[in-house]
């Protein structure tokens, strides 16, 4: 019933809602899902690969690029270095800086000495135009004045700078920025040594040249890494030279990796994350080449590609959609007419076909679908059969059903007036003891005063008649009684066999209801093996089953009631067997009474005529009355003993009724449960 409503409630929803509800639409969506997420996930890996391919292709023509500016740069720092190693054995600017410290400083000696040394310096400086000035410092750091000099005259001993030179112990030092003190404007780099003399171990002087940052720029500014600038920074962080500034920059901002410090090259990302840092060592002073270059500029190669992915993708996707709708069209459609089939098979139209002639699995699904419809409405119809057959045996077991209760009332009407005659019996024989009671008083008065017996002979006598009289009656009474319970034992024979006819009726009731409970379970099978589509059929099915548990019970019952039935009639039967036997003595009592009656009466007539045999009439008739009273006696305790029994008789019969009634009730009920499965039936006509 639910999947009734289901359904009904489904075919209510908007046009819209149904197709989004289809399996055409969803294998539809998908197929199209899985497609675009296929090429997707394809272009999106490419993407990913290529953009690490072509990054790692661009770091290193950059890395590339910035050791070549580095090996540029060594080169141009070899230019000053070489030219400090030749001031250094220069042996005629060694003499001139050893003899000034031998005048003083205000004498002409010193001056001319000091003009052969700015000859000298001159000479060097003009060599290479990117020199601004060169420096010379005695040991200690007094500034030796010369005209090639831009420092102020004072000592510089305690400036870091000098000191730095000093320890290098003869080997260059490379001084990155502008000195304190130089009149210098323009930016400028620095390199600077302590000058020894050969087979000396210690100094006599220090060499500070002074470059114009433009010789490196000349070097750098000819670099291009993309929309990123090209710095030159020395070991001890600050920026040397910046492509962008011209000049000088300041502290440096990058952070290198740990694992790098140890290396003359290489890569990483800024702490910002927002462009590569590519770098590049000098071999000459340990400054080093780094060029920076912005994320955008390592993808920029990468956006075409991510447009002819987009491209690839759209059409994907509308491939996928036309694909989809074929897809849809050649299983929806089929599915959607399968359904509406398996409704109207539900509806109780099982002549529906799908005709299916595909090889396919729904060709193979329509195939089968006809075959069960096959199956299932043979199955209906050989049910309808059976339901038609339970309907008549229940027809038939109403029918025996009404004779068993009218049978059992003819018994209990016969009974009461079995036990009507038994009372009838007992009261008679009550008034025949009485009687003979009074026969006895009599005959002791005859015996007492003979005078009286003329007398008491004539009451004798109408005593006598009314005795006769009486057991006349009684034999009547009784002969009657006996042919009642003749007929009721014959009813009761009647009725036991109506009770074997029930037994059979309900052994073929159990067949029938075995032979539904299989059809039942059968139509089960069936309904299982269809699926989802033989929902309806296995609602049908477990109706049907649970119809047949009811009749099996109903039967049961019946067959129960029956053997109650059919106990109480062999009880019944053999306590009338018993007590034939019984009213057979007393109908014998009862002719042995009115034999003696009648012979009291012939004798109480020759009593009369002849009054001398007086005394052994009397004596006979005393022992006659003996007879009597004990003959009385029996037939008292027979008639208690019918009325017993009949009562017994009546109380079996009232409840041999109401079995019966039970039995056409449950009749009744085995008939309505056989017209409700016919009209269940019926739907499927």
């Amino acid at each position: 019933m639910r999947s009734v409503v289901r359904e009904k409630q489904a075919a209510r929803q908007p046009v819209w809602r149904r197709i989004f509800q289809s399996i055409g639409f969803k294998i539809g969506l998908i197929m199209v899902a899985s497609i675009v997420a296929f090429v997707a996930a394809s272009g999106m890996i490419s993407y990913g690969i290529a953009k690490r391919a072509l990054e790692k292709k661009v770091v290193a023509a950059y890395g590339q690029t910035a050791q070549q500016t580095s090996q540029k740069l060594d080169f141009l720092y070899k230019t000053y270095d070489g030219l400090l190693l030749k001031m250094m054995v220069d042996e005629k600017l060694a003499d001139s800086v050893t003899a000034l410290a031998d005048h003083a400083s205000d004498s002409s000696a010193y001056a001319a000495i000091a003009d052969d040394i700015d000859l000298l310096l001159q000479d060097y400086m003009y060599s290479d135009q990117s020199i601004t000035s060169i420096e010379l410092l005695r040991m200690d750091g007094t500034l030796i004045p010369t005209k090639s000099g831009l420092l102020k005259n004072r000592s510089y001993g305690e400036d870091a700078w000098f000191q730095s030179i000093v320890r290098q112990d003869g080997q260059s030092a490379w001084l990155g920025s502008n000195l304190p003190d130089n009149r210098n404007t323009n930016p400028t780099f620095s390199v600077g040594r302590v000058i020894r003399s050969a087979g000396q171990t210690g100094g006599y002087c220090v060499i500070l040249i002074d470059v114009d940052l433009s010789a490196m720029g000349e070097q750098i500014n000819g670099v291009e890494m993309g929309e990123g600038t090209v710095q030159v920074i020395s070991p001890d962080g600050s920026v040397v030279y910046d492509k962008k500034v011209g000049g000088n920059g300041g502290p440096s901002q990058l952070t290198m990796p740990a694992e790098l410090k140890e290396k003359t090259e290489g890569s990483y990302a800024d702490s910002a994350g927002r462009q590569q840092i590519v770098f590049a060592q000098s071999a000459i002073n340990g400054w080093q080449i780094a060029g920076y270059i912005p994320f955008a500029d390592l993808y920029k190669e990468t956006e075409d590609m991510f447009g002819a992915i987009a491209i690839v993708l759209a059409t994907a996707c509308a491939a996928s959609i036309i694909i989809a709708a074929l897809t849809a069209r050649f299983i929806g459609r089929p599915l959607a007419r399968m359904r509406d089939l398996m409704r109207q098979g539900a509806e109780g139209d099982l002549s529906v076909r799908t005709q299916a002639k595909a090889a396919d699995e729904i060709g193979q699904l329509g195939a089968s679908f006809d075959r069960m419809m096959s199956n299932i409405g043979a199955l209906v119809e050989q049910t309808r059969m059976s339901a038609q057959e339970v309907l008549t045996t229940a027809h038939s077991l109403a029918s025996a059903s009404a004779s068993t209760e009218l049978a059992a009332k003819d018994v209990a009407a016969a009974t009461a007036d079995i036990a009507k005659g038994g009372e009838e019996l007992a009261l008679g024989a009550e008034r025949g003891k009485e009687l003979t009671d009074e026969a006895m008083r009599q005959t002791d008065d005859m015996m007492a005063a003979s005078g009286q017996m003329s007398a008491a002979a004539e009451g004798v006598m109408e005593a006598s008649e009314r005795g006769t009289a009486s057991m006349r009656k009684l034999r009547e009474k009784t002969a009657h009684s006996e042919e009642v319970i003749h007929a009721v034992t014959e009813k009761a024979e009647s009725l036991n066999a109506a009770a074997a006819s029930i037994g059979k009726v309900l052994g073929l009731l159990n067949d029938i209801m075995k032979q539904t409970n299989i059809l039942s379970l059968n139509a089960a099978i069936e309904a299982s093996r269809a699926g989802s589509a033989g929902k309806g059929f296995m609602v049908v099915a477990d109706e049907v089953r649970q119809l047949a548990e009811r009749s099996r019970l109903s039967i049961e019952e019946i067959r129960g009631l029956t053997g109650t039935i059919e106990h109480g009639v062999a009880e019944t039967a053999a306590m009338l067997s018993a007590a034939q036997p019984v009213f057979r003595e007393q109908l014998a009592a009862v002719h042995e009474a009115d034999e003696l009656f009648r012979q009291t009466g012939g004798s109480m007539e020759a009593f009369r005529r002849q009054l001398h045999r007086v005394s052994t009439s009397a004596e006979v008739l005393e022992q006659i009355q003996h007879s009597l009273v004990e003959a009385m006696m029996n037939v008292s305790a027979i008639s208690e003993q019918s009325l017993a029994s009949s009562e017994e008789v009546a109380s079996q019969s009232a409840e041999q009724l109401g079995i019966s009634a039970d039995l056409v009730a449950l009749s009744e009920r085995l008939q309505k449960l056989s017209n409700e499965l016919q009209d269940s039936l019926n739907r499927f006509a």
